[in-house]
């Protein structure tokens, strides 16, 4: 259901983008499939080929929008929170309905757990605003909330110690605490759980539980 979110060739794409700016008309041209030859040459039966820059114009704005729309694509898609919230580590529960570690009844797991040793570095998987910072009676334990561009938010449980407060601005990258055991657990690992703020018909504001495995997938 998230598959416009993927898309392995982000980095070619741009590499595409800054070559296709610095071309010039001229240039451009040299490299344009020769087939093209007769919309942009005028010979004017001289013998000199002339280059016909208006009828080329004609072909190139259609190509500078589609360059504007993938350029905003990629500038959207960077601001996705990407990558895992740790740097190594192992996924040891994956978003979705399970068995519980507590028992042998069934729950919903909102997120995707990260093991590591306590103390591991948590980082931030985007850019954004920390929305809460602290300690709870929930079973998160330790945690940090974070609101990113787009209405996507993330947030990191079972953290040992938090590292940054509420309305701190933070970067993608950035350590937010170190991972822990605390809240409701079974050993030492980040909850991470990737959420999408959301409006009902009556316009009330809710909080939609994202899969975070297209998200982690990918590297930014």
């Amino acid at each position: 259901n998230h598959r416009w979110l993927v898309d392995s060739n982000q980095e070619k794409i741009g590499k595409r983008i800054q070559n296709f700016r610095m071309l010039g008309n001229k240039y451009y041209y040299q490299i344009w499939n020769k087939s093209y030859d007769d919309e942009f040459i005028d010979d004017n039966n001289s013998g000199d080929a002339e280059f016909d820059s208006q009828k080329f114009a004609g072909i190139l704005k259609p190509l500078e929008n589609v360059v504007e729309f993938v350029i905003l694509r990629e500038e959207n898609f960077k601001k996705l929170p990407l990558g895992w919230p740790i740097e190594q580590g192992t996924i040891t529960s994956e978003f979705g309905d399970r068995i519980s570690p507590f028992g042998f009844t069934t729950d919903f797991h909102a997120g995707t757990d990260f093991a590591n040793a306590i103390g591991t570095p948590v980082i931030a998987t985007s850019d954004g605003e920390v929305m809460f910072a602290g300690g709870s009676n929930t079973g998160y334990g330790n945690y940090v909330k974070i609101l990113h561009a787009h209405g996507f938010i993330t947030l990191y449980g079972h953290a040992s110690k938090v590292m940054v407060h509420e309305k701190d601005m933070v970067k993608r990258g950035q350590v937010i605490a170190l991972l822990g055991r605390s809240g409701s657990v079974t050993g030492p690992h980040v909850h991470y759980e990737v959420r999408q703020e959301s409006y009902n018909e009556q316009n009330v504001a809710f909080e939609l539980f994202l899969n975070p495995l297209p998200f982690i997938k990918e590297t930014w």
